[in-house]
């Protein structure tokens, strides 16, 4: 999904339904109050000074589970220093989709 304001994206993330690039001053409430987990650990350069923050695990949907997975993976393979939050996200993303494998031959 795409939005025109970062407003909606971020109310997105709250739901569950995957990440938002967001100014640190916007998720600040969000973050403190544990509803969204910061992705990275530490600042790193896209372009912009902006943050990557999603629903925490079990809040999200699989298709939600797909793209931030996808996502992390991209961010890892560059050099990101992921967050343990995001870190774990990857780990039971990893495993979900290895069940979700289970039987196809």
């Amino acid at each position: 999904m795409r939005f025109d304001y970062a407003y909606q994206a971020i109310e997105a993330a709250r739901l569950g339904m995957g990440l938002a690039l967001a100014d640190r001053l916007e998720v600040n409430e969000d973050l403190a109050e544990g509803r969204l987990v910061t992705v990275i650990e530490r600042p790193f350069t896209i372009g912009q000074s902006l943050y990557l923050a999603c629903a925490r695990g079990p809040q999200l949907n699989a298709r939600s589970r797909l793209v931030i997975g996808l996502v992390l993976e991209w961010l890892r393979s560059r050099g990101a220093p992921l967050e343990a939050a995001a870190r774990q996200l990857q780990l039971e993303f990893a495993a979900s989709a290895g069940e979700g494998r289970q039987g196809i031959t």
